[in-house]
């Protein structure tokens, strides 16, 4: 602005400090229309849940009969919600619900700040909870057969405080608070 100022003086132009302007708002207003595919989030929770059981269990997972069918879906484009039925994947992807939270514990340490990603095996299968931003969250059976020497895993990362967890279900609820 000083610039201009002084070009505008050096051609003859009065400028006053009264013609300069400054304009600050601490809450613009933004108007937008989203448009979100139900479809494609669920995907991105199916992927997540793939990839998170893969790096868990390790190279012994593509064999596992849910990993190839999660697999196929992911691979054939485009998917629709026939294909994500028919699929047979077992498990909820949905959107957040907060009444749920004295029946899953790990829900206690989402919040819009935090991206959590767990692996839990139970009654013979493998279950991988996700939940992004406390908006979208899938429970999905990712393992068919959990061999008795996999335990369950954690990713989780918290934005806001700055906290990332790798590691043992157990030892994040033995060293974390939500």
């Amino acid at each position: 602005m000083d610039r201009f100022i002084e070009r505008q003086k050096r051609k003859g132009v009065k400028v006053t400090e009264t013609d300069r302007v400054s304009f600050h708002e601490d809450f613009p207003r933004l108007n937008m229309t989203m448009q979100m595919s139900m479809i494609d989030w669920q995907l991105a929770i199916l992927k997540i849940a793939y990839e998170f059981a893969y790096l868990h269990i390790g190279p012994s997972y593509l064999n596992d009969a849910v990993a190839v069918r999660l697999r196929t879906l992911l691979r054939e484009a485009p998917v629709d919600q026939k294909r994500l039925q028919a699929a047979n994947i077992s498990g909820t992807i949905q959107f957040v619900s907060n009444t749920e939270k004295q029946v899953n514990p790990l829900k206690s340490f989402c919040s819009p700040d935090t991206l959590l990603v767990a692996f839990v095996p139970s009654g013979g299968v493998g279950y991988v909870y996700v939940n992004i931003f406390n908006l979208f969250e899938g429970r999905i059976v990712a393992v068919e057969t959990v061999e008795p020497t996999i335990s369950s895993w954690i990713y989780f990362r918290d934005l806001k405080r700055e906290i990332e967890f790798t590691g043992n279900l157990g030892e994040f609820f033995a060293t974390h608070r939500p």
